[in-house]
């Protein structure tokens, strides 16, 4: 697993994801749903793999034009929804 885990430390345990799912789907507590096109998963787990997603996001932005997951674009498009039901 490259990069270091972001939650590592005294007192701290790092179970690697692939443990965590398996585990899950043992005790038949795991669902699999399918991502729609366009759907980009970012793995955080690591400081080196937290950069990258930020770089990428940060990359996505720029091209579009838009913000990914900003709050106060939500907030304008709610309004903006409410606005027009009255």
């Amino acid at each position: 697993m490259k990069g270091t885990p972001l939650a590592s430390g005294p007192g701290t345990h790092f179970h690697p994801i692939p443990s965590i799912v398996k585990h899950d789907w043992e005790l038949e507590e795991s669902r699999v749903d399918l991502l729609n096109r366009g759907t980009a998963w970012l793995d955080a787990g690591t400081y080196t793999s937290l950069n990258e997603a930020s770089t990428f996001v940060h990359v996505i932005e720029e091209l579009q034009g838009t913000k990914i997951g900003g709050i106060e674009e939500e907030h304008i498009i709610r309004a903006s929804s409410n606005a027009n039901r009255r």
